[in-house]
């Protein structure tokens, strides 16, 4: 094959990042007009031939298809290549057709990362953003006709693909993300904010830092340090809503009517209303600033929100606060609402465990195991037993002050949780692992599938 010199191979400071072939379009016009030309041909000597010398000819022409007439043939094709300059540079026959600037007067600076060739002409995958590029025969190259953001966070988009029916584009992410959308509705699409006719299914970037369940809807909701809240469907395997926000998370809890969405931020408290696909602020609670832990109460009615040692008890439906639970010298890390939601038991890290009346806001019960932090306590729904974990690999199991049983371990529980029916507890180790506990406790265990390391948060 004869090497083809090209003018671009001396771009100063330009880096290629990515690129596509497309079709030589003069190469086109002129296999359109050889076909056209060998047509009259064709008609003009079939008029003084015979059928069978026909046919021969045509067998015979079927035989040369794909043989090259030349040793030294010259191949002509098209490239599109994408420049870390911002620019597509458009090169037919080793010559350069055009350098075409991807952003328009007053946009942010652009960069193409992938390139796809269809139909119509060109789709380049860029931070967060996809743009179309139409054919313009015109001026013989291509020309940006639309442009739509696929994703608040700007991950690159470093992979296209396209359904053979040209109507579905995938674009999978840097973020891990695997988006899809229909080009039927591109054109109704923002180009400054992620539509809701952009569906993805996608994954946290960072560490789960938070994860609750819904009673009466099959909904897990889950905060991440990748500063996104998501929805999740555990029964469609999906998630139904995903939200960005400008900071970390600290605490979600989800209502058990899968209403709203309460979300601790280090600047607020804030309700949220969840709609079909999106989160809406409801309320706002500037006095509950750096919400660490929070839980609604079984019935709905009331949720409590820890911010450092005190526990404040507000009503989801009025907003205004009930109460503030005020004993813990030091964090407090677990909240657990009482089936009745009469009393609340809260969990710190000075090694205290209180039950508290909603009535009065005072305490009825508390153990207090000094220097034994405390990172988790629930109570058995028969015998009102408290059972904890703490930061010396133990599971206790206590009532009235008295320490019941102990169950050695040797590895850190981070967080238990009842079985439905009360015959299982059900805990989470720092190493990622999974353990049920038969209850009342003996001390056997049943290993369970092992998962990340550091199980800070369990949902039943």
């Amino acid at each position: 094959m004869q090497q083809v010199s090209t003018e671009y191979s001396n771009l100063q400071g330009c880096k290629v990042l990515c690129q596509a072939w497309v079709p030589s379009f003069d190469v086109a016009e002129d296999t359109s007009n050889d076909s056209q030309k060998n047509n009259n041909n064709n008609n003009n000597i079939s008029n003084g031939k015979t059928k069978d010398t026909q046919k021969a000819e045509t067998m015979k022409s079927l035989d040369q298809i794909g043989k090259s007439t030349k040793d030294n043939a010259s191949v002509k094709c098209a490239c599109v290549y994408g420049l870390d300059s911002g620019e597509l540079l458009h090169v037919d026959n080793g010559k350069i057709v055009a350098r075409i600037p991807m952003q328009n007067c007053g946009d942010q600076a652009r960069v193409a990362h992938s390139i796809l060739q269809y139909s119509k002409g060109l789709i380049c995958g860029e931070s967060g953003a996809i743009s179309m590029y139409d054919y313009d025969k015109a001026l013989k190259t291509y020309r940006k006709v639309r442009s739509v953001k696929v994703e608040e966070s700007n991950g690159r988009v470093c992979g296209l693909a396209l359904s053979p029916t040209e109507d579905v584009l995938l674009c999978s992410l840097s973020s891990n993300h695997i988006i899809h959308l229909f080009l039927r509705d591109v054109d109704t699409m923002s180009s400054d904010s992620v539509s809701h006719l952009v569906h993805t299914q996608s994954y946290h970037q960072a560490f789960i830092t938070g994860m609750d369940t819904c009673l009466l809807k099959p909904f897990v909701v889950t905060c991440s340090k990748d500063n996104s809240v998501r929805v999740w469907n555990y029964e469609e395997h999906s998630c139904e809503i995903m939200k960005f926000f400008p900071s970390e998370a600290l605490s979600i809890a989800v209502h058990p009517t899968g209403l709203h969405l309460l979300l601790g931020f280090p600047d607020c408290l804030y309700l949220f209303d969840m709609l079909v696909n999106d989160l809406r602020v409801w309320r706002e609670f500037l006095s509950v600033k750096g919400c660490t832990n929070c839980a609604f109460s079984r019935g709905g009615q009331y949720f409590a929100a820890a911010t450092g040692t005190t526990v404040h008890i507000i009503s989801t439906y009025t907003g205004h606060v009930i109460g503030h639970l005020r004993a813990h010298i030091n964090k407090v890390r677990s909240i657990w609402w009482a089936y009745d939601d009469f009393s609340i038991v809260t969990a710190g890290l000075d090694g205290a465990i209180y039950e508290w009346d909603l009535k009065t806001c005072k305490r009825s019960r508390e153990i207090v195991i000094k220097g034994c932090p405390q990172t988790c306590v629930i109570c058995d729904k028969n015998s009102n037993v408290f059972l904890s974990t703490a930061s010396d690999c133990k599971l206790r199991e206590l009532d009235d002050g008295e320490l019941l049983r102990i169950i050695e371990s040797n590895v850190n529980l981070t967080q238990i949780k009842q079985f439905v029916g009360g015959s299982l507890i059900i805990a989470g180790t720092e190493h990622g692992a999974l353990r049920a506990y038969l209850y009342p406790l003996t001390g056997m265990i049943l290993h369970l599938e092992d998962f990340p390391p550091d199980s800070f948060s369990l949902c039943t």
